[in-house]
């Protein structure tokens, strides 16, 4: 190898280093501004969307907040002088918990705010509860509140069923009431006042 091939080989390899160190000069800083450009352009188009709903967009689907729903929590019938804290009452054993001092609601009965459907509230035949409930008749007001709001329905049906007839749970009275106790000597019966949903009238004493 002659001494000109020596020098151009050397001149040739300095100047290949020479250039990457360059390209990555550049390179680097190329790179950076141009993430910084994505993430800008990703902040401005989250605070236009943010804005367009804000201005009542149409939310997307995962956006979108459901209704909450209305759990009795008192019940006040005036006419027989009931005034009562509402539980909800989980099935054991095929049929619904009873509590001792308070009404309960039956849990995956109709919520009230629900534009249809029965929300089934009962308890037992004790003084302090529902033992006078055979005593309202047609037209007869009751009142129920949830955490939010009153609702008031108006008696328009009273029955009398054995304790295996449930076919009043089913059927479609619109939006409706359907409260029920023991009934009889040796509460052998069932009497169940069925209230038609009437409108949002709170609850104050002497209505």
């Amino acid at each position: 190898m002659s001494e000109n091939q020596t020098l151009f080989s050397f001149i040739k390899e300095a100047f290949t280093k020479d250039l990457k160190g360059i390209i990555l000069v550049f390179l680097i800083p190329i790179v950076m501004l141009l993430g910084v450009f994505i993430f800008a352009g990703y902040l401005i188009e989250t605070q236009i969307k943010t804005s367009t709903y804000a201005k009542g967009a149409v939310l997307p689907k995962t956006l979108i907040f459901r209704e909450e729903k209305d759990v009795p929590r008192r019940i006040v019938i005036p006419k027989i002088s009931v005034d009562l804290v509402v539980k909800g009452a989980r099935v054991d054993q095929g049929t619904w918990i009873t509590f001792d001092n308070f009404a309960s609601y039956g849990i995956g009965t109709s919520f009230l705010n629900d534009k249809t459907g029965n929300t089934v509230i009962f308890a037992h035949a004790k003084d302090a509860l529902f033992s006078r409930l055979d005593n309202l008749n047609k037209n007869d007001f009751v009142y129920v509140s949830s955490d939010k709001e009153w609702y008031r329905f108006e008696v328009y049906k009273k029955i009398y069923v054995y304790p295996y007839e449930i076919d009043f749970l089913k059927e479609d009275y619109g939006k409706a009431l359907v409260l029920f106790t023991c009934y009889g000597p040796e509460d052998e019966k069932r009497v169940v006042v069925i209230s038609r949903f009437k409108d949002k009238d709170e609850y104050t004493p002497g209505n």
